[in-house]
């Protein structure tokens, strides 16, 4: 009898979002069922609204996560209108507030993983040389701090390009050497729009990257995508792996199609591979 050929181990779990787009925790249930119907190894709670996470209780987390028994969680904080590289201190002040709530939220589900979008800094800030990396790695250190009493790490995640921060490599390497324990959300989508290649990036930042955030629609051609499976592989990544719909920007919240789509390319890619 011939030997076929063992198909490799993957050290990273594939999850996706549950979309905290309601406070109603009756919402929570058809979203619930729906994850719980793909088989999640992880679930990245992403609390949507500003001024959720202030709210959200003990009593509110153990409701969430009778519906998701088993299933490890992690935390997105919110991002709308939100910015710790701002140059108006009541923004940046407000911003600050609203992600040392996130980590309450996050002790709460009990997650050890805490993403957050440092936000956009100002045209104006750029043309008076202020530089939003300085303006990040003040803001971000009572937060670091607050996280490290609850066990939970901090990410923050790539941007696109334009105004927000950080987006380009260099931006990326000053937030990550300023604080040591500041870990990376790599999102490959964002790296795209900013003009870069998130296998480049994942080599780059390897040893900091906690979860990767893909989306189908993210402008990476299937070989791409492969190319950057097969990296994950070679690095032995041991992360997160969330596949992502259009939660923010999507009206409709049963429109899973980006997430299902999504899904079906991983798997088939990893397929192809051969990873079990």
């Amino acid at each position: 009898m011939l030997n076929m050929p063992q198909k490799q181990a993957r050290k990273f779990r594939i999850g996706y979002y549950f979309d905290m787009f309601s406070f109603n925790p009756s919402d929570w249930q058809e979203e619930a069922e729906f994850n719980l119907a793909q088989d999640p190894e992880h679930l990245e709670v992403m609390f949507e609204i500003p001024s959720t996470c202030a709210n959200f209780d003990g009593q509110l987390a153990n409701t969430l996560i009778d519906y998701l028994p088993n299933i490890p969680l992690s935390a997105h904080a919110p991002s709308l209108d939100l910015s710790i590289v701002a140059l108006n201190d009541h923004v940046l002040q407000a911003s600050i507030n609203e992600y040392l709530a996130a980590i309450d939220a996050a002790q709460h589900l009990g997650a050890k993983l805490l993403t957050l979008h440092a936000g956009s800094s100002p045209f104006i800030g750029a043309m008076n040389d202020i530089d939003p990396a300085k303006i990040f790695c003040a803001s971000i250190k009572p937060i670091i701090e607050k996280a490290k009493k609850y066990g939970i790490q901090v990410l923050v995640e790539n941007m696109g390009g334009g105004h927000n921060f950080p987006s380009m490599f260099e931006e990326i390497d000053a937030a990550l050497l300023a604080h040591s324990e500041l870990m990376l959300a790599l999102d490959t989508r964002h790296f795209c729009q900013a003009g870069l290649d998130p296998t480049e990036g994942y080599k780059r930042y390897h040893g900091r990257v906690k979860a990767i955030q893909f989306r189908l629609d993210g402008r990476m051609t299937n070989m791409e995508i492969k190319t950057f499976l097969e990296t994950l592989l070679q690095y032995k990544y041991d992360g997160i792996f969330i596949i992502e719909d259009k939660a923010l920007t999507c009206s409709d919240k049963k429109d899973k199609s980006q997430l299902l789509s999504g899904k079906e390319t991983i798997f088939r890619l990893l397929n192809e591979i051969g990873v079990a």
